[in-house]
């Protein structure tokens, strides 16, 4: 389900980093300092969007979990509705994927349920069979690029 072009998600305020949204953990066997505090701010930023997702007036009308559901890459990738990739994942039935095995996406859930982000229940559904991209141009609040990659 597209959203509408009227809509205006909370994670397009431009004062926002949008990565907030796509956390990256790196993981290493040793773990250095560096990775510590990668990944220790990778969990603050992935919580704060948590906060912000159940802010926004697309995750009241659940147009934004809709989103999620409907396509291949938004299950796959970024935090929707404040929802994790892995929790998507599960409600498609699909096998989990390697990165759902990094303890930082439980160590995501379990802190932003520790700050007030309340778990958002996805019903089981089948998986969808499309994966396209849609990007948005944020400076003109408009999309910009929709390309279809289940070709």
């Amino acid at each position: 389900m597209p959203l509408q072009l009227n809509a205006k998600p909370s994670c397009a305020n431009p004062e926002y980093d949008p990565e907030w949204w796509f956390p990256d953990p790196q993981s290493s066997r040793v773990k250095s300092p560096e990775v510590v505090e990668h990944n220790r701010q990778t969990l603050a930023n992935a919580v704060l969007a948590m906060q912000i997702c159940q802010e926004c007036p697309l995750f009241a009308d659940q147009s934004c979990l809709e989103y999620a559901m409907s396509d291949t890459t938004t299950i796959d990738y970024g935090i929707y509705a404040s929802t994790l990739p892995t929790e998507r994942r599960a409600a498609v039935g699909q096998t989990p994927h390697v990165l759902d095995k990094n303890p930082l996406f439980g160590q995501i859930r379990h802190q932003a349920t520790r700050m007030g982000v309340i778990p958002v229940r996805i019903a089981p559904k089948e998986r969808p069979k499309s994966s396209t991209l849609n990007f948005l141009d944020r400076r003109n609040d408009r999309d910009v690029l929709q390309q279809d990659l289940s070709a």
